[in-house]
């Protein structure tokens, strides 16, 4: 998949805070463009428009180094899974810096397996974001905006 993703939001605080990209007021909203322009909220008294903020995933590490894998636990139809993220480069090779990703390849571990067997007529296959996106509060009343998790959950049907 694509390393980034894109989300919009309008949320209703009610109360006053700072958005990161500018503005005050109890409603914010992502603006359009990437984080790594290093903004990502407006905020107003009244609602603004939401833009479409392009969230790049290029280290699984926070900016304190680069980490190209990553791995996080979910609750899913199958049990408790295991989703482990890898940063790839535009070779499919793992990447060795933020510069390098490209891609985002993901591997589950279901804590149930799956069984496809011959009276398998299909699967059924659920992408679902657990968490839309991830509001930071950073060091006072500014706000940040930043994508969610998600979890990938197969049903097989008989």
């Amino acid at each position: 998949m694509d390393a980034s993703f894109d989300i919009q939001a309008v949320v209703d605080f009610g109360v006053a805070i700072t958005g990161d990209a500018g503005g005050n007021g109890q409603f914010c909203a992502t603006i359009t463009g990437s984080t790594s322009g290093g903004t990502s909220a407006t905020c107003a008294g009244v609602a603004p428009a939401a833009g479409t903020l392009q969230i790049p995933l290029t280290d699984f590490d926070g900016g304190a180094g680069f980490s190209a894998v990553a791995s996080a636990t979910s609750t899913t139809s199958s049990g408790t899974s295991t989703v482990t993220g890898h940063f790839m480069t535009a070779a499919d090779q793992l990447a060795t810096a933020a510069a390098g990703v490209q891609r985002l390849f993901g591997v589950q571990t279901f804590g149930t397996p799956v069984s496809i067997v011959n009276a398998t007529t299909g699967m059924d296959i659920s992408f679902r974001v657990t968490t839309g996106m991830t509001l930071i509060g950073n060091a006072g009343p500014t706000l940040q905006i930043e994508s969610g998790p998600f979890v990938i959950d197969i049903t097989p049907l008989p």
